[in-house]
């Protein structure tokens, strides 16, 4: 079991080193979690055992480990979880454009299309110059869109 906490900020300066290391803005908010026993899957291979130890090896107690937890889950195609590790890291790290882009595709795959189109918005607007996130926000849209044109809605 691995047993998280972390403590991030709305608004940072982060340098360009090895570590990633943020200093906080003048009078910027600061948030912290604490969280629950985290239980690796005892039916993972090798391979996804070694996902999980390196996206720990990052930084346990960063909003970091549980992205990188989110990301394993999402491949084993296990929403629960990639839901549970994201609202973590948006706790931390409400704008970071990574976890509300996973966090809008499992929307989407759970026919939550209101709140997958909230939260691409939110990935594409953190980060405009990643073209997957501008593409999946327009290809949300676009669904709404029709969905909502259909006869009977």
């Amino acid at each position: 079991p691995i047993f998280p906490w972390a403590v991030g900020v709305a608004d940072a300066w982060e340098l360009n080193s090895w570590d990633r290391f943020v200093i906080p803005k003048p009078y910027t908010e600061v948030y912290g979690e604490v969280g629950e026993l985290f239980h690796v899957p005892s039916d993972v291979n090798n391979r996804e055992l070694e996902d999980y130890r390196r996206a720990l090896e990052l930084n346990p107690f960063a909003y970091r480990a549980w992205l990188g937890l989110a990301h394993v889950a999402w491949l084993r195609s296990d929403l629960p979880g990639t839901e549970k590790a994201l609202n973590r890291v948006l706790r931390v790290y409400p704008q970071q454009p990574y976890a509300n882009y996973l966090l809008s595709r499992t929307a989407q795959r759970r026919g939550a299309y209101l709140t997958a189109l909230v939260l691409s918005r939110k990935a594409a607007s953190a980060n405009k110059k990643n073209s997957e996130y501008q593409r999946w926000h327009e290809f949300i849209q676009d669904t709404l869109a029709k969905q909502l044109a259909l006869p009977g809605n």
